[in-house]
């Protein structure tokens, strides 16, 4: 018992706190010892179950971690051990297994599963919602299950009235659709309520089902928490999207995202303070050298020092690192999936080697010996991230590592002194589209606490464009901006300036990056299996009223964004890639 315990402890421990992975090798060999010293078939199962899904989480470990999932599904089907939440768990995570490999048919099918294996069993609700979540396309007959469902839990909260039914709503406008429903916007949720309500009625049942013929159905789901809540709704959002229903879709959806974010404490005053405080230490103001000549002096010496690291006088002196960076859902799995297509290139995925690194970096700025200490630092990003190449890698040594961690966005001044040699990409989308494509994603973990509330998604879209302006100014010349929207109408050009960014000699294969096989571990997973296809540029527009409370805080820098399409002839109706 003690070896499961250690080894969840581990687990979890990389989950809340990820630091490059330190853990998941010892977090491994105690789940083993668990497996080894189980003592039923189903401790085994479940044991070996959660081995599955932490491999799922390590680069070019997935395929192992299917391996035990799969065996972990034998083993409970082979003790009749189905009626239960870790069997309806290790199905879901199945599918996202199979998501990760590209085998996309497979992981609907898993999905499905799971829904069917969950569905009754209270410890299962999770798995349930979230397999739901997961799925890409929902029957009629599914939405009207979910409805069911949605309307029973806002029945029970008295979120929803009896008497309310489909024919209350006038789905032609969002803001009348919303009488239907009792919100946390609106007079009747109270203070600090999040009434979410619920569905009614699989797009347009004529009749609204009470309370009393939905509970024996449905009272397995009493007591659901507001993140396995939020998942049905979710669901319900692709549902009708898929129907061309947007005006229920979006009803979800809020839903879905108020249920988020009343489960969350999250302000971004924190992420304002350290903008401020990177431009007082990247940019040593005038005003930190008033006082004194003394003070001033030491100001212009300050500088010298700053300006010689930046420009790569100390730090580890290797070209393998690539960052990609900027907002999630901007096109940067796109790019990493170009990228991850050249021979030379290996893509690590969303890699966590490098935050953890910056405490020792800024003690190294202040020892004795600053350069080597500096090039210590950064030598050990680089061993970090070689190590975590797949042992059956047919490049072991690859000229360059794509590190896709996005809020590195804020270390690229930190990157530029450990790391003089590295390329950084930084991945831009239209404001407006990232926004919408940040609050219809169910992010599941940690790390986006701002995405389930549109001011607060523009709010972080602004950071991090004024974050990549500071470096800008900075480190003129450092950073290489991609514009999705360039990257969509002219493949060819863009991925031409991305390899000479990187260094790297151009291969025509990276054109066909949706062939090239790697497990990909973002939301984007999907969409990189296929050709540049048209769909999601400018998407924002269908959903343009819906939006607003995002615009009116991004509108300077949508005019500026536009005015660069306009200029490169890009602001218009020509082809694109799914979001990623």
């Amino acid at each position: 018992m003690r070896y499961v315990q250690l080894a969840t402890l581990l687990h979890k421990a990389d989950y809340i706190a990820p630091d490059g992975g330190s853990r998941i090798s010892e977090a491994e060999r105690a789940y083993r010892l668990a497996i080894r010293h189980a003592p039923n078939p189903a401790m085994e199962a479940g044991v070996t179950g959660n081995l599955g899904a932490l491999l799922l989480g390590v680069a070019g470990r997935v395929e192992d971690g299917l391996r035990f999932i799969e065996r972990c599904i034998e083993r409970f089907a082979e003790a009749r051990i189905v009626a239960n939440p870790l069997y309806a768990g290790a199905l879901f995570n199945r599918g996202k297994a199979l998501d990760m490999l590209g085998r996309a048919g497979e992981a609907q099918d898993a999905y499905a599963e799971a829904a069917r294996a969950a569905r009754g069993i209270s410890a299962a609700q999770g798995s349930y919602a979230k397999a739901f979540a997961a799925q890409k396309q929902l029957s009629k007959e599914q939405v009207a299950e979910l409805e069911d469902a949605t309307r029973y839990l806002g029945l029970v909260a008295g979120e929803v009235q009896e008497e309310e039914s489909p024919e209350d709503e006038d789905d032609s406008a969002a803001g009348r659709r919303r009488r239907r429903w009792r919100t946390s916007s609106g007079d009747d949720a109270g203070d600090g309520g999040v009434g979410v309500g619920g569905g009614g009625g699989g797009g347009g049942a004529a009749r609204a089902k009470p309370l009393s013929e939905l509970q024996p159905a449905w009272e397995w789901l009493d007591g659901i928490g507001a993140e396995d809540r939020s998942w049905l709704h979710f669901a319900l959002y692709h549902g009708y999207e898929a129907q061309g229903d947007a005006s229920r879709a979006w009803h979800h959806l809020e839903l879905a995202n108020r249920l988020q974010r009343s489960r969350i404490q999250y302000s971004p005053d924190g992420a304002d303070a350290l903008l401020h405080t990177l431009r007082e230490l990247f940019l040593l103001p005038a005003s930190a050298g008033l006082g004194s000549a003394a003070h001033a002096s030491e100001l212009t010496s300050a500088r010298a020092t700053l300006k010689a690291l930046l420009a790569g006088d100390a730090g580890c002196d290797d070209a393998t690192p690539v960052f990609v960076v900027g907002m999630p859902r901007s096109g940067s799995t796109l790019v990493e999936q170009i990228l991850a297509s050249h021979s030379q290139v290996f893509g690590a995925g969303e890699d966590t080697a490098f935050q953890p690194l910056v405490p020792d970096l800024i003690a190294a700025l202040n020892s004795a010996d600053r350069k080597a200490a500096i090039a210590a630092v950064g030598m050990r990003y680089v061993a970090a991230m070689r190590a975590h190449m797949p042992r059956d890698s047919p490049n072991p040594s690859p000229a360059r590592i794509v590190d896709k961690m996005l809020r590195n966005a804020w270390n690229v001044g930190h990157i530029a002194i450990a790391l003089p040699r590295a390329s950084v990409v930084h991945v831009v989308r239209h404001p407006l589209d990232v926004v919408l494509s940040c609050y219809v994603q169910p992010f599941e973990g940690r790390g986006t606490p701002w995405a389930w509330d549109l001011k607060e998604i523009a709010h972080e879209v602004a950071l991090t464009h004024e974050v990549m302006k500071l470096w800008d100014e900075v480190l003129p010349g450092r950073v290489l901006h991609v514009r999705y929207e360039e990257l969509v109408a002219d493949q060819a050009a863009v991925s031409r300036r991305l390899l000479a960014h990187c260094g790297l000699p151009w291969e025509e294969g990276v054109l066909d990056f949706h062939a090239t096989q790697r497990t990909v571990q973002t939301a984007s997973l999907g969409q990189v299996r296929k050709r540049i296809y048209g769909s999601a540029v400018a998407r924002w527009r269908q959903y343009a009223a819906e939006l607003r409370p995002a615009a009116e805080i991004l509108q300077p820098l949508i005019d500026v964004y536009e005015a660069g399409l306009r200029s490169a002839g890009l602001l218009g109706g020509h082809a694109d890639h799914d979001e990623l």
